[in-house]
């Protein structure tokens, strides 16, 4: 279900009215810069806890 905002912007992508972005930026750099992985943590959390957490995450 798409709130009001969302509504908005598939009214205007199904009127034609979105156009491109005319950025030169590299969107594939951008997405592997997003997804590196360069930092290790630690934590303790209870079992139930990490269970929710992977439950989540697969949805």
């Amino acid at each position: 279900m798409l709130n009001d905002y969302e509504n908005e912007i598939l009214q205007a992508y199904e009127n034609g009215k979105l156009k491109p972005s005319v950025s030169k930026t590299d969107f594939k750099t951008i997405a592997k810069n997003t997804m590196k992985k360069n930092r290790k943590i630690n934590i303790r959390i209870s079992e139930n806890d990490l269970t929710a957490l992977q439950r989540k995450a697969a949805f």
